[in-house]
């Protein structure tokens, strides 16, 4: 059996990879945790549930920037421990939908549609626990000491429909958007460091522009916003209007060096950070780290804060 895929795209933004069903092997996309060049397809048949277990057959996921960074920082946060491999091999976790083909579990019945957590691969096998109407909790033993959020599956067959039309959207934005907030509140809990400026690096990022957003629209916050980007997303984000000042790469001097500044690295480009850490010296208040996409030009982090989801 050929395995055949379609792609949906959106200007330059892949949309979902979706899979043509049915099929009668679990095949999964596995990645080499010590060359994410090295990638290989292992094909396993499609795992039986146990009692309390449930299979579902991964019909779409969301494929982004951010996958990068769950390879990237999969031994430090443990993304690489949901779904494990063998040897020096990892499955990357994507953001999708599946249905259920299988169900050994009360409450949980056979074509329902989920929403979670998945690995690359066409099926996996779940562990509900705390079930309620509307989601549940992957309660598999070796998922127990890894981050909780990664946890929950929603069942969507319960939500309205003005949810549940906008899967695509879901797959791809929810995520990135949470990781937003989460930035966004973590400025907030800690009163912004007391900067009067906030530098989002890689700002046209979905997660970069959903924090200057918020950071815009809270009327409490006047710090400066400062967005730094490519030369060819310049323009993109100036017509966004949500930051104060746009800054291409290579032209950091253009930063107001004398306020004090919470600086938050979208993409793990540790020559950028380093840059500006050199320029703003003591008034750099605070520095995080978000996500890992320049992976290859990477490095050590031992004195950024990191944030990730």
């Amino acid at each position: 059996m050929t395995l055949k895929y379609y792609v949906i795209y959106s200007d330059t933004i892949l949309l979902t990879v979706k899979k043509c069903l049915p099929m009668s092997k679990n095949i999964e996309l596995w990645v080499n945790r010590k060359d994410f060049r090295s990638t290989q397809i292992v094909t396993t048949d499609i795992p039986a549930p146990a009692s309390g277990e449930l299979v579902v057959a991964i019909d779409k996921f969301g494929l982004t920037a951010n996958n990068v960074s769950y390879a990237v920082s999969g031994d430090m946060i443990g993304y690489w421990g949901y779904f494990p491999a063998t040897d020096d091999w990892g499955k990357v976790c994507v953001w999708g939908c599946a249905n259920v083909i299988e169900s050994n579990c009360d409450g949980i019945a056979i074509g329902e549609r989920l929403w979670g957590f998945y690995p690359m691969a066409s099926h996996v096998l779940l562990t509900p626990g705390n079930i309620r109407t509307d989601q549940f909790t992957d309660v598999t033993s070796y998922r127990q000491t890894l981050p909780e959020l990664y946890n929950f599956y929603r069942r969507t067959d319960f939500e309205p429909d003005a949810v549940r039309q906008f899967e695509n959207e879901r797959c791809l934005l929810v995520p990135l958007f949470t990781t937003s907030f989460v930035i966004y509140d973590y400025l907030l809990y800690n009163d912004l460091f007391s900067a009067d400026q906030i530098v989002i690096g890689s700002v046209s990022s979905k997660t970069g522009l959903g924090l200057a957003k918020m950071l815009r629209n809270d009327p409490n916050i006047s710090a400066k916003i400062v967005g730094i980007t490519s030369n060819g997303n310049n323009e993109f984000v100036e017509q966004l209007a949500c930051c104060d000042q746009v800054i291409t790469y290579g032209n950091e001097e253009e930063l107001d060096k004398s306020l004090p500044s919470a600086y938050i690295d979208m993409s793990g480009n540790t020559g950028l950070t380093k840059r500006l850490h050199t320029l703003l010296g003591d008034n750099m208040v605070e520095s995080a780290m978000v996500g890992a996409t320049h992976w290859d030009k990477g490095g050590k982090q031992e004195t950024l804060s990191l944030i990730h989801i």
